[in-house]
């Protein structure tokens, strides 16, 4: 069990510093058209949904599960705290 709380432990810290590069990566690199189609603005905690989705392919390693749900919350965690609990908005 220790193993499992240190792969989402893991999971959390590398989903956050992620989140903190996309965020980067999007205002630096100006690669905002790819966020926003259709009218619509695709914010990247939208990426923690997408990840969680993923787990029942890995239903056979609660290591990987465990990875993917800390990588999952880090990413929204980020996000929330950066502006706020949502994943799509309308421009």
């Amino acid at each position: 069990m220790i193993i499992e709380i240190s792969y989402l432990v893991a999971g959390l810290i590398a989903g956050y510093f992620f989140g903190l590069i996309l965020v980067w990566g999007i205002l630096t690199l100006k690669i905002g058209h790819l966020v926003h189609q259709a009218g619509l603005h695709f914010h990247h905690s939208l990426l923690g949904l997408l990840a969680l989705m993923s787990i029942p392919f890995y239903k056979d390693s609660l290591d990987k599960i465990m990875l993917i749900v800390g990588f999952s919350v880090g990413i929204i965690i980020q996000h929330t705290i950066k502006e706020g609990f949502i994943f799509i908005t309308k421009d």
